[in-house]
């Protein structure tokens, strides 16, 4: 076992690491080929390449130079993520499986149900290469929709990329989001009451608007440029009057209050998610939201459950690598206030904390889902080796491990321990989920740092503040995971400080335009790590 020592350096390869090559000729798993003709695969911007996917029949191994047996035309693809598609080595993609006219097909790609929206996703910095995998089925096993998932490995003109995960794009579909898709015309009435998916998600320039509590609400599907300005209006209305709805003193009346506007059941259970894997995301970031027609009910909805990457302790910020604390007083800003209001109210809280119970009989238990990841490694134990040697980071610091291990079956046995300790944690303390104790909702001994401005072209400050008495550590580094400056190596009494950064070197010169990364270290302990933009 290795702590973690070091900076975001993995936003590149680790230090010292090379990408590996691998001799590839068959698998267990099936086989996705990607022939893009010479063209690079850009970000935010299509292109049209060929896909071949070999899946044989049960019992038999997919060989590289097997004819496809599920798919063998043309996709639109492009690279996914706003962290990883940027940084990580390893690439996501968004593709739509299309005809030879160009127009988008429908096919049941590795036994899902047809359609032409698909996302390969790149596990990268979860190391078990199941996060999302875990989550998507604990999700659908309460009996909710979760994006189908399928593992195989992918092969890139001609190039091994390792193990990765097809899954269902979030969208209105009888075998997806089963909700009324409405139509251009339906402007009027309760024709324009549904269906909607939103999502609460960083503001990264896209259509969209800002709550009443200042979060960013992204159109997802239908998507802005398909949706009439009275429909688009209503969604956000909608919204608003929610939100107002649950700063009244009656928000927990049950014929006027959220009663009416939410199904009470969804939003337990997918709250139930975020606290078991205790997901840094919740109620802030890929957050989905769906709006049925009035004719469906008219309710608001929370999920399909999104991006479990950062989940399971997999992150190195503040204490949310630890199985201890409720997610809901972990929040990081902006986190939409929706979830705290609703756990004041009692008659919540106790169905809250009843459903907990409940699942904890069946789909909650430990050996359970231990059982379903160790059938998952073993699924993956051959695979998994051609995907490290591919990308040797095993026994490597990648952001935001808080820490990781020298092999696999390692890293395996860590996230059952924290998923035992997590599901223990939420047992003894599952009674005060209305009102936990002072110690349990309290913050962290330290906070995020504060950087402003970011971007900056001159000077730039980082506020930081401590609740306790400790040794400060505060570091700079660049993309290569080479050591800046120290900006901090002192002890200091409990207080908030403020730093201030010119934009030097520690021997003085100034730094070149680019990416930097600090670290925030307290009483020797990694706390929390973050990005900085010189321009």
């Amino acid at each position: 076992m290795r702590l973690t020592t070091t900076l975001l350096v993995c936003l590149l390869l680790p230090p010292g690491s090379t990408r590996g090559q691998v001799v590839f000729e068959s698998s267990n798993l099936p086989i996705i080929l990607l022939n893009t003709g010479g063209q690079e695969i850009p970000n935010d911007l299509r292109i049209t390449i060929q896909m071949s996917v070999i899946n044989n029949s049960a019992g038999f191994r997919n060989h590289i130079n097997d004819p496809p047996t599920n798919y063998n035309g043309f996709i639109s693809i492009e690279v996914r993520g706003n962290t990883s598609g940027r940084f990580f080595p390893k690439k996501s993609y968004s593709l739509e499986t299309q005809d030879s006219t160009g127009a988008n097909e429908n096919v049941p790609l590795l036994g899902m149900p047809a359609e032409n929206d698909w996302i390969l996703y790149a596990p990268y910095s979860d190391k078990t290469l199941m996060r999302n995998y875990i989550g998507f089925q604990l999700a659908r096993a309460q009996g909710h929709y979760a994006p189908r998932t399928r593992y195989c490995e992918l092969v890139l003109d001609g190039d091994y990329q390792g193990v990765y995960l097809l899954m269902e794009k979030i969208k209105i579909d009888p075998n997806r989001v089963d909700i009324n898709r409405m139509a251009d015309d339906d402007t009027s009435g309760t024709r324009r009451t549904g269906g909607y998916i939103i999502e609460a998600d960083r503001d990264d320039g896209g259509p969209g608007w800002f709550t009443l509590e200042d979060h960013f609400i992204e159109y997802h599907h239908p998507q802005f440029d398909d949706l009439h300005p009275n429909q688009s209006a209503y969604i956000q209305n909608h919204l608003a009057y929610f939100e107002e709805m649950l700063k009244t003193e009656d928000f927990d009346d049950p014929v006027s209050g959220y009663p009416s506007w939410i199904d009470t059941e969804v939003w337990i259970d997918y709250l139930l998610m975020q606290e078991i894997t205790k997901n840094v995301d919740a109620m802030r970031a890929s957050t989905f939201i769906y709006k049925e027609n009035s004719r469906q009910g008219g309710k608001i909805k929370l999920g399909p459950v999104w991006d479990f990457n950062l989940a399971f302790g997999n992150i190195n910020r503040s204490s949310w690598d630890h199985p201890r604390y409720w997610a809901r007083y972990r929040g990081v800003s902006p986190t939409l206030f929706w979830w705290g209001r609703l756990m004041s109210d009692s008659t919540f809280a106790t169905q809250f904390q009843e459903r907990w119970w409940q699942l904890r009989e069946n789909i909650f238990t430990i050996d359970g889902i231990h059982g379903f990841i160790d059938a998952t490694a073993e699924y993956l134990d051959e695979a998994q080796e051609r995907n490290f040697e591919r990308w040797p980071i095993l026994g490597k610091f990648v952001w935001p491990n808080p820490i990781f291990y020298d092999s696999y079956a390692e890293e395996v046995e860590h996230l059952k321990d924290w998923i035992a300790d997590r599901v223990e944690w939420l047992d003894e303390h599952m009674h005060e989920a209305w009102a936990p104790t002072h110690a349990e909702r309290d913050p962290p001994p330290v906070g995020d740092v504060l950087v402003y401005p970011n971007p900056s072209e001159d000077n730039c400050s980082l506020l930081y503040q401590t609740a306790l008495d400790g040794h400060v550590r505060i570091e700079i580094y660049d993309v290569l995971g080479r050591l800046v400056v120290t900006l901090e190596n002192a002890d200091r009494p409990a207080s908030t400080y403020r730093l201030d950064w010119s934009g030097s070197t520690r021997d003085g010169d100034r730094v070149p335009p680019g990416i930097y990364f600090y670290t925030f270290r307290f009483r020797g302990k990694l706390f929390t790590s973050g990005k900085l933009m010189r321009l």
